[in-house]
């Protein structure tokens, strides 16, 4: 969608250059000044007030892979290189997930619309995270501790999706809004 943003619907093919090249080099321009003026743990802050969907879903989707190489792995020697590549994709995810928070938060300029960058990767592991869910709801008898502790994990999602989907509908306010309560923490109120 970009290129032909880019070049005016091909009309202009410099634009390539000029808004690849051109986009980048204006955001590293802009670390300097740093726009916002936000502390390093900005991110910290904004993005569990607002993601916190994706959030707790890619949390529980790293303890669970985490869990899985170090005690499911069978003492063979090649075991640990088996369980890697099992977990290739949301190994990636999870890598991808955290260079954005140590990139962003490291960045000078903090801006809020900024959390989409959190979120793809965090939304991308829960799913992927939900789906084993479902999975292993549907494993046999034999192992009912793994379908109990996913029944409660999809819950426990599902309760958190219903509370965002309600407060995105505005049929859900809190005491104070969000943005009182990201300026009160911020300036450290």
């Amino acid at each position: 969608i970009t290129l032909p943003l880019f070049t005016t619907m091909f009309t202009n093919t410099g634009g390539v250059g000029t808004g690849y090249v051109g986009q980048l080099g204006y955001w590293m321009a802009q670390q300097g000044v740093m726009r916002g003026g936000q502390p390093w743990y900005y991110y910290g802050i904004l993005v569990p007030l607002y993601e916190y969907v994706s959030l707790f879903g890619a949390l529980c989707a790293g303890i669970y892979v985490l869990s899985d190489i170090v005690l499911r792995r069978k003492p063979e020697p090649l075991a640990l290189v088996d369980k890697l590549k099992e977990h290739a994709f949301p190994l990636m995810l999870g890598w991808w997930a955290i260079a954005t928070w140590l990139i962003y938060s490291y960045a000078g300029e903090k801006m809020p619309w900024l959390t989409v960058h959190f979120a793809l990767p965090q939304i991308l592991l829960t799913g992927w995270f939900i789906q084993k869910l479902i999975h292993a709801i549907g494993v046999p008898q034999d192992d009912r501790t793994r379908r109990i502790w996913a029944a409660a994990g999809l819950s426990a999602l599902a309760v958190l999706f219903t509370v965002r989907a309600l407060s995105v509908l505005g049929a859900w306010d809190g005491a104070a809004p969000r943005e009182t309560i990201i300026a009160g923490l911020i300036n450290g109120v």
